[in-house]
């Protein structure tokens, strides 16, 4: 079965699954899916920070991420309360959250009743980033007291954590609509996307901490996974963007490889 073909099966699947659900949308919506068109309308983009802060779902989410954690380390495996372990959490809290703001736009595409959430991307994300900003405030507190030797997987990890911690903070300071206007919606939406490649420099930042010891442990598989499951999710719907463009056109490039 040609690529082609399996596209269409996809889309015939995902297509019955979106008719089975007959949802009403609300009609307080900040923004339809294709945000482009807003924004060549005037419509605004992003939510107010009355709106982010008055719809507690987000918000909630984000404390059952925090709860999930702290039950974690604190109760299931009965560490004591201390400085290392809050930054665990804030760090591995910050990853789901940051990863979740990502993953609403590709998932979105696929499942139109999520479409409605998309309002919460710019919520998740400034909850994600603050998290970060918690926790690089206390690693390097707890760094000034901490003895040891630091190796070359040490230095790496920092250096992708510095990579993406910057794109991080560029994305969390345009992800307002006066920014969008001044870039313009192309080059803002190119800016945004960036953010998946601070996901994999932020994912290479616990593979290499402590020489890959999150590799074995559950907080590091829970995060690494669930950012592979959004990049993979992103890169389907990128395919799937460019057989719509250019029906075909994945199919004639697989035809020429196997003819090679």
């Amino acid at each position: 079965m040609g690529l082609n073909q399996l596209f269409i099966k996809i889309k015939y699947i995902l297509y019955i699954i979106n008719q089975s659900k007959n949802l009403i949308y609300p009609k307080n919506i900040i923004f339809s899916f294709n945000m482009k068109e807003d924004f060549s309308r005037g419509t605004a983009i992003f939510p107010s920070t009355k709106e982010m802060l008055t719809d507690w779902k987000p918000h909630l989410v984000v404390l059952i991420v925090l709860a999930f954690f702290s039950w974690y380390y604190f109760i299931f495996r009965g560490f004591a309360i201390s400085g290392g372990m809050i930054d665990s959490i804030l760090a591995f809290s910050a990853t789901i959250i940051l990863t979740l703001s990502f993953c609403l736009g590709p998932l979105s595409r696929f499942l139109r009743f999520i479409r409605k959430d998309l309002v919460y991307r710019k919520t998740f994300g400034l909850w994600g980033y603050g998290l970060v900003v918690l926790h690089v405030i206390l690693a390097h507190t707890l760094m000034i007291y901490e003895e040891g030797t630091v190796n070359i997987a040490d230095v790496s990890s920092y250096s992708v954590a510095v990579i993406a911690f910057v794109v991080f903070t560029v994305m969390a300071i345009t992800s307002t609509n006066k920014w969008l206007t001044m870039l313009g919606y192309d080059n803002w939406k190119t800016l945004q996307r960036t953010g998946y490649l601070a996901l994999i420099f932020m994912i290479l930042h616990v593979i290499l901490l402590g020489q890959g010891v999150y590799l074995n442990r559950l907080t590091g598989q829970i995060a690494i996974g669930f950012v592979l499951i959004v990049i993979l999710l992103r890169i389907i719907t990128l395919i799937l963007n460019v057989e719509r463009k250019h029906p075909g056109l994945i199919e004639k490039i697989n035809g020429k490889s196997s003819k090679k």
